[in-house]
């Protein structure tokens, strides 16, 4: 700073003394410099105050009481359909599933769509008490068991719109009853169930179809055919042919072994060889406790969403349809009205000219006498004889 600007800086400094040195000293810089000093940082929001642990806890613990109890009274279901080609286990798979003998012919082709329920309690502990569980089975024919892949198709979609449909009519009643276990009785699950070593492209064009209105699980069965390589190169080979063909599934394919007697009491379930048996409840060997677990427990919300929302897709369309068709009988039945009130306008019009002419003057009525006058025939004529038309006879020969 120049010397002259000294003085001048401590008589601002002395003429100041109500403010702080610091402050003094920033004020006396800003009148020389004619610039004003940058403002200082804001301070950092502050973060949003949590609320305790104790009311998180308790609401935790809420909430968990509520869900206990409804499950408690209204408890829980599912509904699950089999499908798939013909011999490859779809009986024995659900019988396997919930460890009953269904009143179904085991080991015989199934002849049309055969439904069965299933109650039963899940166990609680010590303070938990059980819940009630209700599944709704649908076992469906192979499609190899009639002579048309096309009617065995549509035995399967009709069952399954017939049960949409069933449930849209319950929801536009006056007075309906609610549905137990938190949903319809529309089906949650398709299980499709593929032979072993193959994967032909009739279970896809099958599975293109289904995706449309149902949550679809792939499953391979008889694991027990296939060496750990086979079954490791065949589930790829249906994982590729799925996402190739633009096909959801909830759950990478499941490989199971279903037997349709028990071993003997206190003995799991399987199918004996000779060099052993291969239990259909040992994870190491197959794949149905985590098929049940993940039917039962872990994606039971998820599958009744997604059941939800192939429901409401449904219904959106049928609506839709319904409303188109009303909308085409409102617009004829205009058309037809338009028709009768033209109809009537021509017909009072009609007679108001007659009225009109009424009371014109009367016309004298003159009387016409038609007379028919004989109209004269021509004679026939004789038929020309030549060589052309008109000749009287043939042209003579040359000597």
């Amino acid at each position: 700073m120049p010397p002259s600007r000294l003085p001048r800086l401590l008589l601002l400094l002395a003429a100041r003394p109500a403010f702080g040195w610091t402050k003094s000293v920033q004020g006396a810089l800003v009148q020389l410099s004619g610039r004003a000093p940058p403002p200082p940082p804001s301070p950092p929001p502050l973060p949003p105050a949590e609320p305790p642990d104790s009311v998180l806890s308790q609401l935790r613990a809420g909430l968990s009481a509520q869900v206990q109890r409804s499950l408690e009274e209204q408890g829980s279901a599912i509904t699950i359909m089999v499908v798939g080609e013909t011999g490859v286990g779809k009986t024995s798979l659900l019988s396997n599933l919930f460890h009953r003998r269904l009143d179904w012919p085991s080991g015989a082709r199934t002849p049309r769509v055969i439904e069965q329920t299933v109650a039963f309690t899940l166990g609680g502990g010590r303070e938990a008490a059980a819940v009630p569980f209700t599944a709704h089975l649908i076992d469906s024919p192979g499609w190899g068991d009639l002579m048309s892949l096309t009617r065995s198709f549509r035995l399967v979609t009709r069952h399954i719109d017939r049960l949409f449909h069933r449930e849209l009519r319950a929801e536009m009643r006056l007075h309906r009853a609610r549905a137990s276990g938190g949903g319809g009785r529309h089906v949650d699950v398709v299980l499709y169930t593929f032979n072993a070593h193959r994967c032909k492209g009739v279970d896809i064009a099958f599975l293109k179809r289904l995706a449309r209105r149902v949550t679809l699980v792939p499953i391979l069965t008889k694991a027990d055919t296939m060496t750990v390589n086979e079954l490791a190169t065949f589930r790829k080979e249906v994982s590729d042919a799925l996402a190739a063909a633009g096909v959801r599934v909830a759950h990478p394919p499941f490989a199971v072994i279903c037997a349709d007697k028990d071993q003997g009491p206190g003995v799991t379930r399987g199918r004996t060889y000779l060099w052993g048996t291969a239990r259909s409840e040992d994870e190491a060997h197959s794949e149905l406790p985590k098929l049940r677990r993940f039917l039962l427990t872990d994606g039971l919300l998820a599958l009744k969403q997604a059941s939800v929302e192939n429901y409401e897709r449904y219904r959106r369309r049928v609506l839709l349809r319904a409303r188109v068709c009303q909308a085409l009988a409102c617009l004829a039945a205009v058309a037809a009205a338009d028709a009768r009130a033209r109809a009537w306008v021509g017909r009072l019009a009609a007679e108001w000219m007659h009225a009109a002419c009424s009371r014109l003057p009367a016309v004298p009525s003159v009387r016409i006498t038609w007379h028919r006058r004989p109209v004269a025939t021509p004679a026939p004529q004789p038929a020309a004889k030549g060589w052309f038309l008109g000749a009287a006879s043939p042209p003579a020969k040359k000597k």
